[in-house]
């Protein structure tokens, strides 16, 4: 029996890793929730976003020890060294992203790893990740010997390869994305996850379930969570349609504003 880190968050991409270690495998899991005190958001009716987070992620946490298994659960702070670093969203691409706001945490998973020894570590990344360079960025920061990286989106657990050996392209086409795996878990976890206060509030981005992926079931019946993320990634050239972006024009996650106007038939509101 392994012993396997699951940095959590209570979004879908580390809930639904959560979940699927501890339905399907008997490893000695532990989650660690960190506070990323670098990143305040508030919603419109200015409460914060990050204490909905943890009062979320406590709930999904309490929900799977009581109904699956118990694991060990802990709460952390992530180093906070950030400062803005403005890179190209992937290497040799115009578009420039701040992957200063996502080092932290791959420092924080890091601490953890020296101070925890675990055989194992499963990181939330899935499809729709893959349309910046970040992990490929930063992974070198938790390729230690003797720690097998896995990823949220892998469809088995199978880990990663390391170094030189690691295809970005490759990887990314195998990867499940964050609608299928909320069609996968519980019932009961996805009513758990973060909703806007505001009843009125109008949340029609993708990326964001469960608010987006009930929007879309209005009007597509006939998609599945699998084939609503690879719509999503062919319009935004990630997954297996990394190969197809324009490295001149290519912007964060490419159309898939577009791709929301047709899966819904209607304008979107907010864009994440």
């Amino acid at each position: 029996m392994a012993s396997i880190l699951i940095p959590f968050s209570g979004g879908t991409n580390s809930s639904f890793a959560l979940w699927n270690w501890l339905s399907n495998t008997s490893h000695d899991i532990t989650a660690v929730y960190a506070e990323e005190d670098w990143v305040v958001e508030k919603f419109t009716d200015g409460s914060a976003k990050n204490e909905a987070q943890k009062a979320a992620s406590d709930a999904i946490v309490s929900w799977l020890k009581s109904n699956v298994r118990d694991f060990t659960y802990e709460t952390t702070t992530w180093p906070v060294s950030y400062s803005e670093d403005l890179r190209p969203i992937r290497e040799g691409f115009d578009y420039h992203v701040d992957v200063g706001l996502i080092e932290p945490r791959y420092k924080g998973y890091r601490r953890e790893i020296d101070n925890r020894s675990p055989d194992g570590i499963v990181v939330g990344i899935s499809v729709e990740n893959t349309a910046t360079d970040t992990h490929n960025r930063f992974r070198s920061l938790i390729e230690v010997d003797g720690v097998d990286i896995y990823l949220a989106g892998s469809p088995d657990f199978t880990p990663v390869q390391k170094g030189d050996n690691f295809d970005y392209g490759a990887v990314a086409a195998t990867l499940t994305g964050r609608f299928e795996q909320f069609e996968a878990l519980p019932e009961a976890v996805c009513n758990l996850f973060v909703t806007h206060p505001d009843p009125d509030y109008n949340d029609n981005t993708p990326f964001h379930p469960p608010s987006f992926y009930q929007e879309v079931r209005k009007t597509r019946t006939d998609l599945t969570g699998a084939e609503i993320d690879a719509a999503y990634a062919e319009a935004g050239q990630y997954g297996r349609w990394r190969s197809d972006a324009d490295p001149e024009t290519y912007i964060y996650r490419g159309g898939w504003l577009q791709k929301s106007l047709d899966l819904l038939g209607k304008e979107i509101v907010h864009s994440p």
